[in-house]
């Protein structure tokens, strides 16, 4: 047998088991609450994977983007600060399937299953097939790896991010950069493979450019692209990121991550708010704080390859400059390539890896429950 195929089953029973929790938690959530006779409705079962960001996915996949920038609450302007790479995938679907929401669930577990097969041909590149076992467990039942089944760009992005890596560990630039480009197609956030990338070559070629460094020229083009046809269909070039500060996403803009952090802060210890909402925030302060830690382990230690260190610093870095803090939890998923230094720290310790799985494979059921429910999770 090859050693992709010895690969993909590896990675089944960590997929398998990821996608039976988070296909169940949220069906059996969803029957819970039903005030429906006998058995849930349809709708009541599709509405458990329907909530919050899925909402604005599915949206312009059915109907695209609005031409009328009106960010107040309740109107459709908000829409355009959505990357357009996965609402296509989900468009595209949607010709089989006829319901954007199935087709959301379809593209987001297909892309999951590539994306962990790619994580562990990185990781096993890095390290061996164990740390490579090790870290598609990890991943597929993190805390919020719920996001990753879910009508989200989490799984799509990961299989982006995590083919580009791959293929600049392995020396191939240009494809790498490709690849990359699909990231940012999907997230902005996908512009953190860019000094990740140049870091990666330099290192290579000790400290000498060459063309090669061309190929990042690329990286950047789908969102010029998307500010174009933002351009063209609202008269803003920037629509996406003046979106992101309006009313429906809290006025929030870019800021130094401490008075993000302060301000999260605020809302947990003088809010007038419940315990049952301020713990949200108080999720976003720990994983804030704990992101910006494993980063400064991740550059102290050095065990990790250069540019995988600096690809997970960009991705905490474009988490928290902002002037609060919101979805970190999620957005931080994408720092996967981080997972290789913790096999580093438990590779002679069994019991504790198992206990770690089994601890976070709670919690993304717990995470799975809070979504279905229509409550935010991140």
């Amino acid at each position: 047998m090859t050693a992709g195929g010895s690969l993909w089953r590896l990675v089944l029973p960590p997929f398998l088991t990821a996608r039976a929790v988070g296909l169940l938690v949220p069906l059996l959530t969803a029957w819970q609450q039903s005030p429906a006779r006998g058995l849930p409705t349809g709708g009541e079962l599709r509405a458990a994977f329907d909530h919050w960001d899925s909402e604005s996915y599915v949206a312009i996949a059915e109907h695209g983007y609005p031409s009328h920038l009106d960010f107040g609450l309740g109107q459709p302007g908000h829409l355009v600060a959505f990357f357009p790479g996965y609402p296509m995938l989900i468009r595209a679907v949607m010709a089989v399937t006829g319901d954007a929401v199935v087709a959301g669930l379809l593209v987001s577990t297909a892309l999951e299953l590539v994306a962990l097969r790619l994580l562990a041909g990185l990781v096993a590149g890095e390290r061996d097939r164990s740390a490579a076992r090790f870290a598609t467990w990890v991943v597929a039942l993190w805390p919020y790896a719920a996001f990753l089944g879910l009508v989200y760009t989490e799984s799509t992005f990961a299989a982006a991010v995590a083919g580009s890596l791959l293929l600049a560990r392995r020396g191939r630039m240009g494809s790498a950069c490709l690849v990359a480009a699909l990231a940012c197609a999907v997230r902005v956030t996908g512009l953190a493979l860019v000094p990740a990338l140049l870091v990666e070559q330099l290192v290579r070629r000790r400290g000498r450019p060459t063309l090669q460094l061309a190929w990042l020229l690329v990286v950047p083009v789908p969102v010029l692209l998307f500010g174009a046809y933002l351009r063209l269909h609202t008269g803003d070039w920037l629509a996406w990121f003046h979106a992101e500060g309006s009313v429906s996403f809290d006025y929030r803009h870019l800021d130094w991550p401490w008075v993000g952090a302060r301000a999260t802060w605020d809302s947990v210890v003088i809010s007038p708010l419940p315990a049952s909402s301020t713990y949200v925030f108080a999720a976003e302060l720990a994983w804030g704080v704990a992101g910006g830690a494993v980063c400064a382990a991740l550059w102290i230690r050095r065990r990790l390859p250069a540019s995988l260190t600096t690809y997970c610093t960009m991705v905490w870095l474009l988490s928290v400059c902002v002037s609060y803090w919101i979805s970190v939890p999620r957005y931080e998923l994408a720092m996967f390539p981080a997972v290789i230094a913790l096999w580093d720290l438990l590779a002679r310790r069994p019991d504790w890896r198992a206990a770690a799985v089994a601890a976070s494979a709670g919690l993304f059921a717990f995470g799975a429950g809070i979504y279905a429910s229509a409550r935010w999770l991140g």
